[in-house]
Protein backbone atom coordinates (compact mmCIF):
# COMPACT_ATOMS: atom_id res chain seq x y z
CA UNK A 1 0.00 0.00 0.00
CA UNK A 2 2.89 2.32 1.04
CA UNK A 3 4.45 1.62 -2.38
CA UNK A 4 1.52 2.46 -3.95
CA UNK A 5 1.23 5.76 -2.19
CA UNK A 6 4.29 6.69 -3.29
CA UNK A 7 3.91 5.87 -6.73
CA UNK A 8 1.19 7.82 -7.12
CA UNK A 9 2.38 10.94 -5.12
CA UNK A 10 5.89 10.52 -7.43
CA UNK A 11 2.94 10.88 -10.30
CA UNK A 12 1.01 13.52 -9.47
CA UNK A 13 3.97 15.80 -8.99
CA UNK A 14 4.92 14.57 -12.33
CA UNK A 15 1.77 15.68 -13.61
CA UNK A 16 2.02 19.29 -11.94
CA UNK A 17 5.49 19.74 -13.26
CA UNK A 18 4.08 19.15 -16.71
CA UNK A 19 1.07 21.53 -16.49
CA UNK A 20 3.06 24.34 -14.99
CA UNK A 21 4.63 23.14 -18.08
CA UNK A 22 2.37 23.36 -20.42
CA UNK A 23 -0.07 25.81 -18.79
CA UNK A 24 1.69 28.22 -21.00
CA UNK A 25 0.64 25.72 -23.92
CA UNK A 26 -1.21 28.91 -25.62
CA UNK A 27 2.02 30.89 -24.98
CA UNK A 28 4.79 28.26 -26.18
CA UNK A 29 5.84 29.66 -29.30
CA UNK A 30 4.92 27.69 -32.28
CA UNK A 31 7.46 28.99 -34.43
CA UNK A 32 10.33 27.63 -32.22
CA UNK A 33 8.50 24.70 -32.17
CA UNK A 34 8.97 23.92 -35.47
CA UNK A 35 12.45 25.09 -35.47
CA UNK A 36 13.28 21.82 -32.75
CA UNK A 37 11.43 19.61 -35.26
CA UNK A 38 12.66 21.05 -38.45
CA UNK A 39 15.98 21.81 -39.78
CA UNK A 40 16.08 25.50 -40.06
CA UNK A 41 18.17 26.21 -42.92
CA UNK A 42 15.20 23.77 -44.78
CA UNK A 43 12.36 25.96 -43.34
CA UNK A 44 14.32 29.20 -45.08
CA UNK A 45 14.50 27.25 -48.27
CA UNK A 46 11.15 26.11 -48.58
CA UNK A 47 9.86 29.86 -47.26
CA UNK A 48 12.52 31.45 -50.08
CA UNK A 49 11.51 29.27 -53.03
CA UNK A 50 7.80 29.40 -52.39
CA UNK A 51 8.14 33.42 -52.65
CA UNK A 52 10.00 32.81 -55.82
CA UNK A 53 6.83 30.85 -56.82
CA UNK A 54 4.88 34.06 -55.95
CA UNK A 55 6.74 35.97 -58.00
CA UNK A 56 8.00 38.04 -55.18
CA UNK A 57 11.07 39.60 -56.66
CA UNK A 58 14.44 39.05 -55.57
CA UNK A 59 15.78 41.53 -53.85
CA UNK A 60 12.80 41.52 -51.27
CA UNK A 61 13.35 37.51 -50.87
CA UNK A 62 17.34 37.76 -50.24
CA UNK A 63 16.32 40.65 -48.02
CA UNK A 64 13.94 38.24 -46.36
CA UNK A 65 17.01 35.70 -45.54
CA UNK A 66 19.04 38.11 -44.22
CA UNK A 67 16.73 38.89 -41.90
CA UNK A 68 16.48 35.62 -40.66
CA UNK A 69 19.59 35.17 -40.01
CA UNK A 70 20.64 38.48 -38.73
CA UNK A 71 21.02 39.55 -34.97
CA UNK A 72 17.97 40.21 -33.41
CA UNK A 73 18.67 44.14 -33.08
CA UNK A 74 18.44 44.58 -37.39
CA UNK A 75 15.82 42.29 -37.89
CA UNK A 76 13.49 44.54 -37.68
CA UNK A 77 15.24 47.39 -40.15
CA UNK A 78 15.66 44.58 -42.43
CA UNK A 79 12.09 43.07 -42.82
CA UNK A 80 10.52 46.75 -43.39
CA UNK A 81 12.97 46.88 -45.90
CA UNK A 82 12.13 43.07 -47.44
CA UNK A 83 8.78 44.66 -47.82
CA UNK A 84 9.14 47.74 -49.32
CA UNK A 85 11.14 46.49 -51.99
CA UNK A 86 8.01 44.04 -52.42
CA UNK A 87 4.11 44.04 -50.73
CA UNK A 88 3.93 40.62 -51.93
CA UNK A 89 6.33 39.21 -49.21
CA UNK A 90 4.03 37.65 -46.47
CA UNK A 91 7.15 35.84 -45.49
CA UNK A 92 8.84 39.01 -44.01
CA UNK A 93 5.55 40.11 -42.70
CA UNK A 94 5.27 37.16 -40.79
CA UNK A 95 8.61 37.25 -39.42
CA UNK A 96 7.70 40.94 -38.74
CA UNK A 97 4.74 39.98 -36.85
CA UNK A 98 6.61 37.45 -34.49
CA UNK A 99 9.32 40.12 -34.05
CA UNK A 100 7.03 42.44 -32.40
CA UNK A 101 5.08 39.74 -30.71
CA UNK A 102 8.46 38.28 -28.84
CA UNK A 103 10.41 41.58 -28.58
CA UNK A 104 12.02 41.03 -25.21
CA UNK A 105 12.30 45.37 -24.52
CA UNK A 106 10.06 46.69 -27.13
CA UNK A 107 6.96 43.70 -27.80
CA UNK A 108 3.87 45.73 -29.50
CA UNK A 109 1.29 43.22 -29.96
CA UNK A 110 -0.99 46.18 -32.03
CA UNK A 111 2.08 45.92 -34.55
CA UNK A 112 2.09 42.24 -34.25
CA UNK A 113 -1.53 41.66 -35.04
CA UNK A 114 -1.58 44.50 -38.01
CA UNK A 115 1.79 42.39 -39.48
CA UNK A 116 0.34 39.10 -39.29
CA UNK A 117 -3.06 39.94 -40.58
CA UNK A 118 -1.17 42.05 -43.91
CA UNK A 119 0.70 38.67 -43.99
CA UNK A 120 -2.74 36.66 -44.45
CA UNK A 121 -4.39 39.03 -46.96
CA UNK A 122 -1.32 37.79 -48.93
CA UNK A 123 -1.36 34.26 -49.13
CA UNK A 124 -4.26 32.27 -46.53
CA UNK A 125 -2.80 29.16 -47.10
CA UNK A 126 0.90 29.94 -45.61
CA UNK A 127 0.81 27.60 -42.75
CA UNK A 128 -1.46 26.85 -39.23
CA UNK A 129 0.93 28.52 -37.31
CA UNK A 130 -0.43 32.42 -38.10
CA UNK A 131 -3.44 31.34 -37.85
CA UNK A 132 -2.46 30.01 -34.00
CA UNK A 133 -0.31 32.94 -33.58
CA UNK A 134 -2.66 35.51 -34.49
CA UNK A 135 -5.43 33.43 -33.04
CA UNK A 136 -3.77 33.41 -29.60
CA UNK A 137 -3.09 37.39 -29.94
CA UNK A 138 -6.87 37.96 -30.11
CA UNK A 139 -7.62 34.97 -27.15
CA UNK A 140 -5.29 37.04 -24.66
CA UNK A 141 -7.46 40.13 -24.93
CA UNK A 142 -10.38 37.80 -24.67
CA UNK A 143 -11.62 38.55 -28.02
CA UNK A 144 -12.94 35.58 -28.76
CA UNK A 145 -14.99 36.04 -31.66
CA UNK A 146 -11.78 36.82 -33.50
CA UNK A 147 -10.27 34.47 -31.89
CA UNK A 148 -12.66 31.17 -33.18
CA UNK A 149 -12.88 33.22 -36.85
CA UNK A 150 -9.28 32.29 -37.01
CA UNK A 151 -8.99 29.14 -35.27
CA UNK A 152 -11.53 27.83 -37.88
CA UNK A 153 -9.79 29.02 -40.96
CA UNK A 154 -6.81 26.75 -39.40
CA UNK A 155 -9.43 23.66 -39.39
CA UNK A 156 -10.96 24.65 -43.09
CA UNK A 157 -7.38 25.61 -44.51
CA UNK A 158 -5.34 22.48 -42.38
CA UNK A 159 -7.93 20.13 -42.05
CA UNK A 160 -5.28 17.21 -41.55
CA UNK A 161 -3.18 19.18 -38.74
CA UNK A 162 -4.01 18.68 -35.04
CA UNK A 163 -3.29 22.04 -33.85
CA UNK A 164 -5.83 23.95 -34.89
CA UNK A 165 -8.32 21.55 -33.20
CA UNK A 166 -6.05 21.89 -29.83
CA UNK A 167 -6.61 25.96 -30.01
CA UNK A 168 -10.40 25.49 -30.82
CA UNK A 169 -10.12 23.24 -27.52
CA UNK A 170 -8.24 25.86 -25.39
CA UNK A 171 -10.31 28.56 -26.63
CA UNK A 172 -13.90 26.39 -25.70
CA UNK A 173 -12.72 25.93 -22.37
CA UNK A 174 -12.18 29.84 -22.24
CA UNK A 175 -15.51 30.24 -22.74
CA UNK A 176 -16.97 28.02 -20.09
CA UNK A 177 -17.86 25.41 -23.03
CA UNK A 178 -16.47 22.13 -21.63
CA UNK A 179 -18.39 20.01 -23.38
CA UNK A 180 -17.20 21.42 -27.04
CA UNK A 181 -13.48 21.63 -25.79
CA UNK A 182 -13.53 17.84 -25.08
CA UNK A 183 -15.19 17.53 -28.72
CA UNK A 184 -12.01 19.38 -30.24
CA UNK A 185 -8.93 17.55 -27.77
CA UNK A 186 -10.35 14.21 -28.78
CA UNK A 187 -10.40 15.77 -32.80
CA UNK A 188 -6.48 16.88 -32.09
CA UNK A 189 -5.66 13.58 -30.68
CA UNK A 190 -7.04 11.96 -33.43
CA UNK A 191 -5.97 13.85 -36.20
CA UNK A 192 -2.18 13.68 -34.33
CA UNK A 193 -2.48 10.10 -34.88
CA UNK A 194 -3.20 10.05 -38.54
CA UNK A 195 -0.66 12.92 -39.19
CA UNK A 196 2.23 11.10 -38.09
CA UNK A 197 1.25 7.39 -38.10
CA UNK A 198 4.33 6.03 -38.49
CA UNK A 199 6.68 8.53 -36.48
CA UNK A 200 6.05 7.83 -32.79
CA UNK A 201 7.92 10.72 -31.48
CA UNK A 202 6.46 13.52 -33.15
CA UNK A 203 3.05 11.82 -32.72
CA UNK A 204 3.20 11.74 -29.26
CA UNK A 205 5.19 15.41 -29.39
CA UNK A 206 2.06 17.19 -31.02
CA UNK A 207 -0.65 14.63 -28.73
CA UNK A 208 1.03 15.55 -25.12
CA UNK A 209 -0.70 19.35 -25.24
CA UNK A 210 -4.09 17.80 -25.88
CA UNK A 211 -3.12 15.02 -23.45
CA UNK A 212 -2.54 17.79 -20.67
CA UNK A 213 -4.92 19.65 -21.42
CA UNK A 214 -7.90 16.98 -20.95
CA UNK A 215 -6.45 15.80 -17.98
CA UNK A 216 -6.80 19.17 -16.88
CA UNK A 217 -10.15 19.77 -17.67
CA UNK A 218 -11.70 16.81 -16.06
CA UNK A 219 -9.84 17.98 -12.81
CA UNK A 220 -11.43 21.24 -13.39
CA UNK A 221 -14.83 19.65 -13.52
CA UNK A 222 -13.55 17.54 -10.78
CA UNK A 223 -14.04 14.44 -12.51
CA UNK A 224 -10.13 13.46 -11.05
CA UNK A 225 -10.50 9.75 -11.42
CA UNK A 226 -10.83 10.36 -15.01
CA UNK A 227 -8.13 12.55 -14.81
CA UNK A 228 -5.80 10.24 -13.06
CA UNK A 229 -7.15 6.99 -15.56
CA UNK A 230 -6.17 9.17 -18.49
CA UNK A 231 -2.65 10.21 -16.72
CA UNK A 232 -2.04 6.84 -15.80
CA UNK A 233 -2.46 5.62 -19.70
CA UNK A 234 -0.41 8.22 -21.06
CA UNK A 235 2.61 8.19 -18.71
CA UNK A 236 2.88 5.39 -16.04
CA UNK A 237 4.39 2.71 -18.73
Amino acid sequence: MRKNLLKNILLIIIFLIMSFSMSASKKISTHEEILKNYDFDKEVKGFAEQLKKEKVNEKSINLFVKAVYAPRPEKKEILLEAIKADRKNYAAYYFLGYFYENSILNSDKDKAIEAYEKGLEINHKQGYVIYTRLGDLYLDRNDFINARKLFEKGVIYFPKTSRPYFDLAVLSIRMGKIEDAFLYIEKSIEKADKEWPDDKFKRDYEKIPSIVILIRTYFHINQYNKGFEIFYDAYSD
